[in-house]
């Protein structure tokens, strides 16, 4: 249920909504975000749950700390499995350097 919509809320170029959403570039209208209702997710799962991240230099040791203690709380309790690659074609990046923080919804290939 999208219960906000602030298309003038941007960052590195995509517009946000939910405060925490990013859209794919070229999707900045409150029409677009409901055409795509669920369908984006469907064909953006990660493959068989292997997600592949890194830590941008922003990340200091006590916050990767955290992080990597809720991913392992994660795998506990589903079938995602979270291996740290520096580099990698579709993977999260993690970073602490921006104001706020936000997410593509599932896998966007190449996209970091």
């Amino acid at each position: 249920l999208l219960t906000e919509f602030n298309p003038t809320k941007t960052f590195d170029g995509r517009k946000i909504v939910q405060g925490d959403i990013a859209l794919p570039w070229g999707r900045s209208s409150l029409r677009d975000v409901q055409e795509m209702k669920g369908i984006v997710i469907v064909f953006t799962l990660w493959t068989n749950g292997k997600i592949s991240y890194n830590f941008h230099s922003s990340v200091d040791d006590n916050l990767k700390s955290m992080i990597v203690d809720a991913m392992k709380e994660w795998e506990k309790h589903s079938c995602l499995k979270f291996t740290e690659k520096p580099t990698d074609f579709s993977f999260l990046r993690f970073r602490a350097d921006n104001e706020g923080c936000w997410s593509m919804i599932g896998r966007v290939n190449g996209f970091f």
